[in-house]
Formats: C-alpha cells, sequence, structure tokens
C-alpha cells in the first residue's frame, strides 16, 4: 500500500530533510515531520478506495486500504496535534499549517476528479510537498509551562480535556462523516452502510456530472468544511451562531444520501432497529440537554441570591444559593456567592468553612484559593494565615495580573504589619547597688 510513484519520494523527502537541516530537530518538528510521512502514505490506500489502481484493485484490496487509510490518517492528525503542543507558539504553528493543508485538499480535490497527472496536477503536488517544509523549519520546543491562558483550536482543547480518547472518537466522527457525505457529493468511496449488499463498485459515480442538486451539496459541503478547518485553529467551534450553521450544514450533506438513488418504498432496517436507533438520539440528546439546563438554571439560581441580598433579604439569599448549588453541584460560584453573603453578616467563620469547602471541590482552580485569601486578609485582617493560599493561587495561574497583585498587596502589609509586644520576662535579682 505504498504509492508506486517513485518521484513522490524525492518530492516528498527533499523538502523534509531541507527543513530539518535550517531549523532546529526539536521533537516538535519531527513529531510534525512524521505527520507529513503519515499523510503521504494515505495517498495510495485513496487511489485504491477512489478505484484509480483499477476495479479489480477495488475489490479485492478494499480492506486494506481502508485500513491503510485510516491508520495513516489517525497518526497524522494525532502526529500534526502533539507538534502543536511541543512547540514554543502551538497557535502560530497552527496557523503555518493552514497553507499546507489548504494545497493538500486541493491536491484530494485534483485526485478524486482524475487530474493528478496532468501538468497542473503535478505542479500542485509539488507545492503540496514543499508547502510543509516551512512549519517544520519553524518548529521550536516550548520553554515555560503555559503559553496561553486557552487552547483555541479544537484538536487542542479536545486533548486537554478529554486525552487521546477524546480524539480518537472525535477523528471516528470525522470518517464517518467524510464516508457518509461522499454520497451526495458524488465521490466514489466504498459504501460502509450496514444495509449494504454486494461488492463495492470502483467505477466513477454517476452523479459526478454537472448537476445543480449536486452543486447545492458540494456548496452545503463547503461551509462544514470550512468550519471544520477554521475550528482547527481558533474558537469557531465555541461560539453558537457559527457552530450551528456549521454543524446543520454537515448534518444535512451527511444524511440526504446519494443522489442517483432511487427512491425507497420504506426505511432501510427493521423496525426495531430504526426504533433502537430513533430511541437512542433522544436519550442522547435528553441527556446534553440537560447538562446544558443545569448549569444555566444555576446561574439563575445565583443571580436570583444577588438581587436578594440588594432588596435586604439574607434568609431567601442563601437559599438561593442552596438551590444554585443542588442544581450544579459542580460549580464553585454558589459557594463564592455564599461566602459573600455570610462576610457581609459578620459570620467570618462560616465564610471560612464554606471557602475551604470550594478548595476541596476545586482544588486545581486558583480562584478558589485567591478567594480565600482574599477573606483572611480582608475580612478577618490576617495576612500571615492568607500568604500560603494567596501563593498557591499564583502557582496555579502564575499569569494572573490580579491574583500577582493580590500576593504583593498581602506580602507588603505583613512587613508593615506592627510587631507583636515582646513577652515580659523574670526579672533579675539585685546584685549590687546601683544595679
Amino acid at each position: 500500500m505504498f504509492p508506486k510513484e517513485h518521484g513522490a519520494y524525492g518530492q516528498l523527502l527533499f523538502p523534509l530533510l531541507t527543513a530539518l537541516a535550517i531549523g532546529r530537530r526539536t521533537p516538535a518538528a519531527l513529531l510534525l515531520a512524521g505527520a507529513a510521512i503519515c499523510a503521504f502514505v494515505a495517498h495510495e490506500p485513496l487511489l485504491v478506495l477512489l478505484g484509480q489502481r483499477g476495479p479489480r484493485a477495488a475489490r479485492e484490496q478494499r480492506s486494506r486500504a481502508i485500513a491503510w487509510f485510516a491508520v495513516a490518517a489517525v497518526g497524522a492528525i494525532v502526529l500534526a496535534a502533539g507538534a502543536m503542543i511541543q512547540a514554543r507558539d502551538g497557535l502560530a504553528l497552527a496557523r503555518s499549517l493552514l497553507v499546507p493543508a489548504a494545497f493538500a485538499m486541493a491536491l484530494a480535490a485534483a485526485i478524486a476528479l482524475h487530474r493528478e497527472h496532468t501538468l497542473a496536477g503535478e505542479i500542485l503536488a509539488a507545492i503540496t510537498f514543499s508547502s510543509i517544509a516551512y512549519p517544520i523549519a519553524r518548529a521550536r520546543v516550548r520553554k515555560d509551562a503555559i503559553d496561553v491562558q486557552h487552547a483555541h483550536g479544537y484538536v487542542v482543547q479536545t486533548l486537554a480535556d478529554l486525552g487521546l480518547v477524546g480524539l480518537l472518537l472525535s477523528l471516528a466522527a470525522l470518517v464517518a462523516w467524510v464516508i457518509a457525505a461522499a454520497r451526495p457529493l458524488g465521490l466514489p468511496i466504498p459504501e460502509l452502510s450496514l444495509w449494504a449488499r454486494g461488492p463495492p463498485q470502483g467505477a466513477p459515480n454517476p452523479a459526478l456530472k454537472a448537476r445543480p442538486d449536486r452543486a447545492a451539496a458540494v456548496a452545503i459541503a463547503a461551509v462544514a468544511l470550512t468550519f471544520g478547518v477554521h475550528s482547527f485553529i481558533d474558537w469557531t467551534w465555541f461560539i453558537p451562531g457559527t457552530a450551528i450553521v456549521g454543524l446543520v450544514c454537515a448534518g444535512w450533506v451527511a444524511g440526504r444520501g446519494p443522489l442517483d438513488a432511487p427512491e425507497r418504498d420504506r426505511a432501510p432496517g427493521t423496525l426495531w432497529m430504526r426504533l433502537s436507533a430513533a430511541g437512542g438520539v433522544a436519550v442522547v440528546g435528553l441527556a446534553l440537554m440537560w447538562a446544558i439546563w443545569q448549569p444555566l438554571r444555576s446561574d439563575q439560581a445565583d443571580a436570583d441570591a444577588v438581587a436578594q441580598l440588594a432588596k435586604g433579604n439574607v434568609p431567601a439569599a442563601l437559599a438561593a444559593t442552596q438551590t444554585a448549588e443542588n442544581r450544579d453541584p459542580l460549580s464553585v460560584d454558589p459557594l463564592f456567592e455564599r461566602a459573600t453573603i455570610l462576610e457581609s453578616r459578620g459570620q467570618q467563620a462560616a465564610a471560612a468553612a464554606v471557602l475551604q469547602e470550594a478548595i476541596r471541590l476545586q482544588p486545581s482552580n486558583a480562584q478558589t484559593w485567591e478567594r480565600m485569601a482574599v477573606h483572611l486578609f480582608a475580612s478577618e485582617h490576617k495576612p500571615r494565615e492568607a500568604l500560603p493560599f494567596a501563593r498557591a493561587a499564583v502557582f496555579l495561574d502564575p499569569h494572573s495580573v490580579q491574583t500577582r497583585g493580590i500576593l504583593l498587596t498581602i506580602l507588603r502589609a505583613q512587613k508593615t504589619a506592627p510587631p507583636k509586644p515582646a513577652k515580659p520576662g523574670k526579672a533579675k535579682p539585685l546584685t549590687a547597688p546601683g544595679d
């Protein structure tokens, strides 16, 4: 399943070796070079799956091609993500990969349209192989523990939140969408449906012809593809206004089905399979809605607690914080609100106990330690006891200007505090007159 065009090896290796010779052979650069090699290895199985190695190869080597392509694609994405994590500036490295990614997508389109071996296709392949040299040459190893406050890219954020398991699940969903989206686009990717029957055919799909409905499907798929590529480097996926548009377009393309497929008299599969699938989707949807709704209701209860405190109704405010905690027991905001209310009533010990509970709930959150330090310093006037909590907050979030300012204020207050009076010692007996 290795590429048969021997000149392609030179087109890839020469830019890679040049980039590694010019730049530093850091782990980030080596990981990125490995990702480029994996993407190159995925070329041959893609040709087999598209039927460009002949109908016989498409029939006999289909399983091997799928396995090779999946392993190579997953390897390329995982290695590229590892390079961005190891790089000194992962966001800048991700941006530098946009140009090679754009050329790679254009080359994949040329392969699908049987234009790879034309003059324009060969030039495009050479540019694609050469464009990977720049990101590899500029890759550097990071020197500090934290570069930015948030990992904007979807891949890096998924690795931080869910690890490799979450990234592999996302990749599996991406592969499933690509296979489903290939049907309305007319791309001859083998059918992997549970209800598919008969051997796969390697001949080009008739839907590749220019048709108005295919042009519409391509335009909608381009919207989803643009959303996915841009989410690789920025927070596009985090903003509902853009995410909903991208998800709706991706869902329409995946559910459209082949353009040239005959109309079915009945839905595929048995009744119990369709009911099970619909029930599973409904259960997952309800669970996701509940997971979103409960934190929202908790925030509403927090806002109600603030409103009740402004009215002077302290018992109602405390009850509202308890309601907020019950709705979202993993949030520390209700505990912060309750501590503020207790401080206003002069119950400093009770407020400190609530803040200790917040620290136990989220010990890796710098805000919990910072809030405890502010309470001990401002409410109980104990800078010595507040100092360890302020230092812990700075340790967890060393780039926060507010946290460092609190620590500096406590240190200054501790130095200017009046010394404690010395304990009176025992009087010495007089041994001589005049002592």
